[in-house]
């Protein structure tokens, strides 16, 4: 089951769900707008020609920079983030959407890492690409995807998996 607005909202006033920054003005009826930040990681110039799913280090495919604006060019794909932090309780999991502004212009905010399990806690890193024919330019503080949150039956072993305590895209 969804978790309302109103829910989310007495989630973070009791420190159960923490949102840091929590803007309670990005409340939806059953989400919260997160907000693009000025750390993204560009593809290398230099990049490898192929690459290893399982071992090839994210420092050799990508730089990480910091901008006011980003300029999406049609086919092309970064890693950014969002000036929000999460810490998800042991009894709740997050889901990661697009927003529908933005996928009307062809960007995607998430291949497939839309989930976050209960326990969770760090920085979302969005997979951003534009599929589009436009040339679309974010800004920095812009609602960039929207997080739905979902009770489990039970409660659950925290999350201690690879991206667990992210700061930044690992």
């Amino acid at each position: 089951m969804l978790i309302s607005a109103t829910t989310i909202r007495e989630l973070v006033e009791s420190k159960d769900l923490q949102i840091t920054p929590f803007v309670p003005a990005n409340l939806g009826p059953c989400s919260i707008d997160l907000r693009l930040d000025k750390r993204i990681w560009r593809t290398r110039a230099d990049r490898p020609e192929r690459v290893d799913a399982e071992s090839t280090p994210l420092h050799l495919l990508a730089d990480p920079v910091e901008m006011t604006t980003l300029v999406m060019p049609p086919k092309t794909f970064v890693l950014a983030q969002t000036q929000e932090e999460l810490r998800l309780p042991n009894w709740i999991a997050g889901r990661l959407e697009g927003r529908s502004r933005l996928a009307r212009l062809g960007i995607i905010v998430h291949g497939t890492a839309g989930l976050f399990h209960p326990g969770w806690h760090g920085v979302p890193v969005l997979e951003l690409a534009n599929l589009g024919p436009y040339n679309v330019t974010l800004h920095v503080g812009q609602p960039i995807c929207a997080m739905t949150f979902e009770m489990v039956d039970k409660e659950c072993p925290p999350y201690k998996g690879h991206f667990q305590d992210q700061k930044s895209a690992v």
